[in-house]
């Protein structure tokens, strides 16, 4: 899992088209882990802004299982970059497909 492509969820939801269609490609997004989601305790909610105060969706939650058993187990980190918005033409919804990146901790010498 060093770079992948995946589709943001949610991102209909919540008055976020509005911050969705702002988006642009390279942007770095930011996530939060929410553990503390009712819904999956492996939440990762995904923001425009390093404030983490303008969500944009959620990654989805099979991929977020995935990435978070990753982090506890092997202790890496992600990137989260806009690849390409999809839709908004013709009164359609905007979609979100973000590139993932994996990073890893700095290890000593």
């Amino acid at each position: 899992m060093g770079k992948f492509f995946s589709k943001l969820v949610g991102v209909t939801f919540e008055g976020r088209q509005e911050r969705v269609a702002l988006l642009s490609k390279g942007q770095k997004l930011f996530w939060k882990h929410e553990e503390d989601n009712p819904h999956d305790s492996n939440a990762m909610r995904v923001y425009a802004d390093v404030e983490m105060t303008q969500d944009v969706g959620h990654i989805k939650a099979n991929l977020a299982k995935k990435l978070m058993e990753r982090k506890k187990e092997k202790g890496c980190g992600y990137e989260v970059f806009v690849e390409k918005l999809t839709g908004g033409e013709k009164g359609l919804n905007y979609g979100v497909i973000v590139l993932v990146v994996t990073t890893w901790p700095q290890r000593n010498s």
